[in-house]
């Protein structure tokens, strides 16, 4: 990388949003920063990008100093707009977050925090998603930033392969209370969702949607452990889903069919 890397930073959670604010006070010293986030929380979204209207982008003053501007739209169109239409050339590093809330196991499917990442790495950019498990939003974020500086350190040395990016999840726990970090497998795990009805005027059903995390995979090799043990967890997400022993077994099972 270049002595002062390109550094590019979003998240799912808005341009006013607190942890954007301090991952962005925390990434200054690394390089030269440009931020693209969603105008609105977009928390939850996943990867979803928009199609069907037009993509509002506005010049922001929230960072002083910093090109940054609020789009109107997903975690994913804030990527694409970045390598399409601001960078002439991919920047060297794209850092997501500070997400409220966990994005460990099986969360980071639903995560635009993570998504964001997810489309960094499929144009080759080194990317790294950062979550706090706290959903509060005057969570004590120290913990992460402290993750988040030692861990682009190291990528601006080494960076991620190509389709892969680091999936990182903090604990919520005080700076001096963390353990360290550990380099660890998704946790298999499930959400048991229930729609709870409320009260309405219009004639209309309406329900929310709550749910319980539900997680038996909790050996040693785990992000959901690691967290649960004091430890930040640093998931190395790949981006090729095939279920390659599966496919092999298909191979054989259907080796006679005709093809």
């Amino acid at each position: 990388m270049p002595d002062k890397p390109q550094i590019f930073v979003t998240n799912d959670d808005g341009i006013n949003a607190p942890g954007l604010a301090t991952l962005v006070d925390s990434m200054k010293q690394f390089g030269e920063l440009v931020i693209i986030a969603p105008k609105n929380a977009m928390s939850g979204v996943g990867h979803a990008i928009t199609l069907r209207k037009t993509i509002e982008v506005e010049q922001t003053n929230h960072f002083d100093g910093i090109p940054s501007f609020a789009l109107d739209g997903t975690p994913a169109d804030c990527v694409k707009y970045a390598m399409a239409q601001y960078y002439k050339s991919p920047p060297d590093l794209l850092v997501s977050g500070i997400n409220h809330g966990s994005n460990a196991s099986v969360n980071m499917i639903y995560s635009g925090t993570v998504a964001a990442a997810v489309e960094g790495a499929l144009y080759g950019v080194s990317s790294i998603a950062f979550s706090s498990i706290s959903y509060q939003e005057d969570a004590d974020l120290s913990a992460v930033v402290e993750i988040a500086k030692e861990m682009v350190a190291r990528v601006i040395l080494n960076p991620i392969p190509r389709f892969t990016l680091w999936n990182v999840n903090v604990p919520d726990i005080k700076k001096e209370d963390l353990k360290g970090y550990r380099f660890c497998r998704q946790s298999l795990a499930h959400w048991k969702e229930e729609f709870i009805e409320q009260a309405n005027f219009n004639g209309k059903q309406s329900f929310w949607l709550r749910g319980d995390f539900i997680c038996d995979d909790k050996d040693d090799t785990t992000d959901i452990w690691a967290l649960e043990n004091g430890y930040a967890s640093i998931v190395p997400v790949y981006l090729d889903f095939t279920r390659h022993s599966y496919l092999e077994e298909l191979k054989k099972i259907y080796s006679n069919e005709k093809k």
